[in-house]
């Protein structure tokens, strides 16, 4: 888990943020997961506080920052981040995160789309606490 926060650290500062982005995606990911405690809870998905406490490291590293970084350098290698245009104005960041969402957005939706599936092969294992583990994983 520990790992997994150094990596996103030394990912956002290859890309030249020493401090907001990491922030920013560490922020997206803890409130996506108070969001999927109360949506667990209305799918009648068992949560066991003391087993949620010992999978919580390998919820991190399932779940991991890779695709937001990925996104965000999607961004900043966009040709016209921070170069203007060929009539002199600037491309407003919504258009640039837009256009790189083009680019990368369908590899980054298939990723999510993979782990999802690989997590609902485990949600109907018969192991108890990998079932659960791998539900409140796909739901976050």
């Amino acid at each position: 888990m520990h790992v997994t926060f150094a990596r996103l650290f030394l990912s956002s500062r290859a890309l030249g943020s020493n401090f907001w982005l990491s922030t920013g995606v560490f922020s997206s990911a803890v409130i996506s997961f108070l969001f999927t405690l109360p949506l667990c809870r209305s799918l009648d998905i068992p949560l066991d506080p003391i087993a949620m406490t010992e999978a919580l490291p390998f919820l991190v590293c399932t779940v991991g920052f890779d695709k937001p970084l990925r996104l965000a350098r999607a961004v900043m290698a966009h040709p016209h981040m921070l170069k203007q245009q060929e009539d002199g104005r600037m491309k407003t960041a919504g258009d640039v995160t837009l256009e790189a969402l083009d680019r990368g957005g369908n590899v980054i939706l298939r990723d999510y789309a993979l782990e999802v599936a690989v997590l609902l092969v485990g949600v109907n294992s018969r192991v108890g606490g990998l079932k659960e583990f791998c539900s409140v994983a796909a739901v976050a």
